[in-house]
């Protein structure tokens, strides 16, 4: 989950290949998710990571999915990446 808020989607993507993924949907104790730090960090390469690897979009972070989140946040970008998932 920290490879999420990190400068190096490289990081990111070497989690993924050796095993990551298969805890990519754990819920912080505090209610996010990598996907949702992602979105609220606007870092988009590090999204499509994760998306390709089935991150769940339709977990909730306060109530909103992150495709609220990247739309509240006015990441065109992102809502486009989301909306592909």
């Amino acid at each position: 989950m920290l490879s999420a808020n990190n400068e190096s989607p490289e990081v990111t993507e070497l989690l993924l290949k050796h095993g990551a993924a298969d805890s990519i949907n754990i819920v912080s104790k505090f209610g996010y998710t990598a996907l949702t730090i992602a979105v609220l960090h606007s870092k988009i390469t590090i999204a499509e990571f994760l998306s390709s690897a089935h991150a769940d979009v339709s977990i909730r972070y306060r109530g909103k999915t992150v495709l609220m989140l990247a739309a509240k946040c006015l990441e065109k970008d992102m809502v486009k990446l989301l909306l592909s998932c």
